[in-house]
């Protein structure tokens, strides 16, 4: 499995870097340099405001007692976003933009809690889960000494 990971991830950069290559040919090495720092700022900024808006929204489901799946599903697909923006490539920009519309966002949330419990392994019975994340909530609740 690693080593089919490997695989993808350099035949992705090496389409990366092709694209880039020719947009550079085709539009100049200037427009494609402002086009590369102007999505890592975007993504910088991006990951300041909707980063702390996500960590605010966990926080605020712990607060209240209830299990934040759907908001760090969202916080993790807004980082994975922002690190695509700010990572050079045209590719990563065109899928970390579309993932930062919460439109797009919402769709892809609603398809990794669909296929989250076929993701973790059968030996963790699906109870023995909600067991663990009721006690977790349980020893939240117990009172400092």
């Amino acid at each position: 499995m690693g080593k089919v990971l490997l695989g993808a991830f350099l035949i992705y950069a090496a389409v990366e870097v092709a694209v880039l290559v020719e947009l550079g040919r085709l539009f100049g090495l200037l427009w494609v340099l402002v086009w590369v720092l102007a999505t890592i700022l975007m993504g910088l900024v991006a990951l300041r405001t909707e980063g702390v808006h996500g960590l605010r929204r966990v926080a605020r489901q712990l607060d209240e007692e209830n299990l934040p799946t759907q908001d760090l599903v969202d916080l993790a697909l807004v980082v994975f976003a922002c690190v695509l923006l700010i990572s050079p490539g045209i590719l990563g920009d065109a899928l970390g933009l579309i993932l930062l519309i919460p439109l797009c966002r919402a769709g892809m949330r609603r398809l990794i809690l669909h296929m989250l419990p076929r993701w973790i392994p059968d030996q963790v019975p699906q109870a023995r889960l909600r067991a663990a994340a009721a006690n977790v909530m349980e020893i939240e609740r117990e009172p400092q000494a």
